[in-house]
């Protein structure tokens, strides 16, 4: 984070106070303790205050005009009841029984798996385009038959770009053995394939056969 929690805090109790012109209902503890877990949950490294800021507000919000509520509730009952005390204190209501709480914490939860699934989405893309540098770097010029590969791939967070790669063109000269068209391995070694790798030439080899076809260039079975 480009921020610490003091200075979220403060700018969070100018946004819910417009700079001190209102009154605060929440407790300072409990938007200490929102605004930490928030951060902890919803920001990253590259995360600056503004954006935060503008991410949180409103579930504050929510918590500011329970807080209110509450407030305004319990001054109305001491009117009535001025020798008596409620018996449960407003300020403290309990979560599970408090259905603002819970819509509350059921907006953490959902911003954080949004955030979850973006981060992964953003390794994974970020992964496919290492791989296609580096399938470039090794040679293959033939970016149609890569993104149609790479289409089939099933590229996850722990992918390994630099094994795969070397994997990927040794399938690649497979597939254009007939054509001439292969690139030199960098490190040309026997060894086994294991079945992805089969799924993958058959499928790349597929491919090819069909776009041969279109072409009207005839296998060397034929």
């Amino acid at each position: 984070m480009k921020f610490t929690n003091e200075q979220a805090v403060e700018a969070l109790r100018a946004e819910l106070t417009n700079k001190g012109r209102k009154t605060q209902h929440m407790f300072d503890r409990t938007l200490a303790g929102l605004t930490e877990k928030l951060a902890e949950k919803l920001a990253t490294e590259e995360t600056g205050l503004p954006d935060f800021v503008a991410d949180v507000i409103e579930i504050l919000n929510i918590v500011e005009g329970d807080a209110r509520k509450k407030n305004s509730d319990y001054a109305k009952y001491k009117e009535s009841h001025p020798d008596k005390e409620p018996t449960d204190n407003p300020e403290h209501p309990k979560t599970a029984e408090n259905p603002e709480m819970k819509a509350l914490m059921e907006r953490i939860a959902a911003l954080e798996k949004d955030k979850q699934d973006s981060e992964r989405k953003s390794t994974i893309a970020q992964k496919r385009r290492d791989v296609e540098a580096k399938l470039k770097e090794k040679g293959v010029k033939d970016e149609e038959w890569m993104n149609d590969f790479l289409s089939e791939v099933n590229i996850t967070e722990d992918f390994d770009v630099d094994a795969k790669a070397e994997s990927y063109v040794k399938i690649y000269n497979k597939t254009k053995a007939n054509g001439g068209k292969g690139v030199p391995p960098a490190n040309p070694q026997g060894g086994s394939v294991d079945n992805a790798s089969i799924k993958s030439v058959v499928a790349a080899a597929a491919a090819l056969a069909k776009s041969n076809k279109a072409a009207g260039i005839s296998n060397s079975n034929d």
